[in-house]
């Protein structure tokens, strides 16, 4: 019996790595190591992410013999945002992600979330800050980061802006308010 495909000449391939496609296996690292263990559906799309970084950095014309395996389709735009809000990325990042022009890109996701790209993620982003910040002991400096703010001055900033206070002086009330709460 013969083979259904063509076997490939070269079987390894060189990937080049840039900055965007290092940061994204450093925030992989996470996921090996967490207990339970990350959603299989997230795990998914980050490695989809992942294919779409390595296959945007030009020096990696030789995977794009791959692209045929993936679907073409365009991605769900809010399983994209949904999965990638907490990285620093460009609009033009995401709408590349989610497998649309810049314009396509906005335009639906006006008519998605009802909101600008650039408001729905601080205010996803600053919701996400909150909760880390009231439900860890994590460094503000740490929980910026993961976030996805590009300085902790910005971050300080718009959380005060948002919650009316300080992130540090907003944890202190939340853990005060939590321990005055009577008992069941």
């Amino acid at each position: 019996m013969r083979p259904l495909t063509r076997p490939i000449d070269e079987q390894v391939v060189t990937l080049h790595v840039n900055e965007l496609s290092r940061a994204f296996f450093d925030s992989m690292v996470p996921y090996f190591f967490e207990t339970p263990a990350v959603p299989e559906h997230l795990v998914e799309m980050k490695f989809r992410e992942m294919i779409f970084l390595l296959l945007s950095d030009p020096r990696n014309q030789p995977l794009l013999s791959l692209v045929s395996l993936l679907d073409q389709r365009q991605l769900n735009l809010r399983e994209v945002m949904e999965t990638n809000y907490r990285y620093n990325l460009s609009l033009e990042e995401f709408a590349r992600i989610a497998n649309r022009s810049l314009s396509a890109f906005k335009r639906e996701f006006l008519a998605v979330y009802k909101v600008p790209p650039g408001k729905w993620l601080l205010n996803k982003r600053l919701d996400l800050a909150e909760l880390l910040l009231c439900s860890s002991a994590k460094p503000v400096s740490d929980i910026v980061e993961e976030c996805g703010f590009e300085s902790q001055t910005h971050f300080n900033r718009v959380f005060k802006q948002r919650f009316g206070a300080a992130p540090l002086h907003h944890r202190v009330q939340k853990q005060l308010a939590i321990k005055d709460e009577p008992r069941r």
